[in-house]
């Protein structure tokens, strides 16, 4: 077993308005997205509506400096995508310029099954950042938790309109989920899942504009080496091969005695992924995308189970993203220990 220091990062306690929905995201397959079983309450005073939903341009990140560029999504999820468009705007309006504002899209779930009314539900934040030599330092940022309403477009998806969540109280809850309990449950314990997203993504933006940013540094000092996490799960990349095909990588375990194991299958390019919940055992596929690992498997009982996963190298948050089995509900989440293999 090897030892390793889990990665703490302070979120901000400052609160964001998102208010401006209208740009567009590059379309992709909507059906692909996870369907929830509910329906968005009706609008409210909480709900900001846009009165079209043409497709515009990302809007420019607030830039205080000269020195850095200003942030643009660049991974393939499309609705991350609009996300990272509409929180920037946002930003835009409601922040003192600073060096660079990177947006953290946390969705949870996706109901794309009306193309007219995607239902995207998520805690959509944001942090200001000031460079310090090659450390960006957080100089302040928000959360607004809710439910984001888009469109597809023939360009793409559009945001139309955002129902905040006010507070944490079943009476909220029930107006942003529609009173879907699996839903609910993803608006709580979800801060591990945004931390990890959010040092992805700044490293993503890093990688992208090859810049010399070492580190991160927080609000309470705590300082981040980027090259300290490995965002696709791996253990370290120097695995042993088995083989010459399938290549072992790293077990992580739960508190409550649940377990993943992952190797990686040269041949066919993708992760075989083996799980052993609540005393059963079964299998599945892993894909890599935008810093998160999305697990299509099947269940005990032979029906399909879907879980997203986000990995610093030392442990994962494990979300059941859709499933039927009482073993692993939906919207159960576990944060995994990793473990070499002998």
């Amino acid at each position: 077993m090897m030892k390793k220091t889990v990665v703490t990062i302070l979120l901000s306690a400052s609160i964001l308005a998102l208010t401006a929905c209208g740009s567009s995201a590059k379309k992709a397959d909507s059906s692909t997205a996870s369907a929830a079983d509910s329906s968005a309450g009706t609008q409210s005073a909480a709900e900001t509506p846009a009165p079209t939903a043409t497709p515009t341009a990302a809007p420019a990140a607030p830039a205080g400096g000269t020195v850095l560029p200003a942030y643009r999504y660049t991974g393939t999820d499309p609705f991350r995508e609009e996300a990272c468009n509409v929180i920037l705007a946002d930003a835009a309006k409601n922040f003192e310029p600073s060096d660079v504002t990177i947006p953290v899209p946390c969705i949870f779930q996706v109901d794309g099954s009306d193309e007219q009314d995607i239902k995207v539900w998520g805690s959509f934040q944001v942090y200001n950042y000031e460079l310090d030599g090659t450390t960006l330092a957080v100089v302040n940022g928000g959360n607004t938790p809710g439910l984001m309403h888009m469109m597809a477009t023939p360009d793409g998806y559009a945001c139309t309109s955002f129902e905040q969540l006010l507070t944490e109280d079943e009476e909220e809850l029930n107006r942003i989920t529609g009173g879907n309990d699996e839903i609910k449950a993803l608006f709580s314990g979800y801060e591990e899942y945004a931390d990890l997203l959010r040092l992805s993504l700044i490293k993503d933006y890093v990688d992208a504009n090859k810049l010399s940013i070492d580190s991160v540094r927080n609000m309470n000092g705590e300082v981040i080496l980027l090259d300290s996490i490995n965002f696709n799960g791996e253990e370290s990349g120097e695995a042993e091969e088995a083989g010459g095909e399938v290549t072992p990588q790293v077990r992580f375990e739960s508190a409550e005695g649940n377990a993943l194991y992952m190797e990686y299958d040269e041949s066919n390019e993708i992760y075989n992924v083996y799980l052993e919940f609540s005393g059963e055992s079964f299998e599945g596929n892993a894909y890599y995308a935008d810093g998160r690992m999305d697990i299509d498997g099947t269940d005990p009982n032979g029906d399909p189970i879907y879980m997203q996963a986000i990995s610093n190298g030392d442990h994962l948050v494990l979300t059941v993203t859709e499933s039927s089995w009482d073993g692993a509900p939906a919207g159960s989440q576990y944060v995994m220990k990793a473990y070499l293999e002998a």
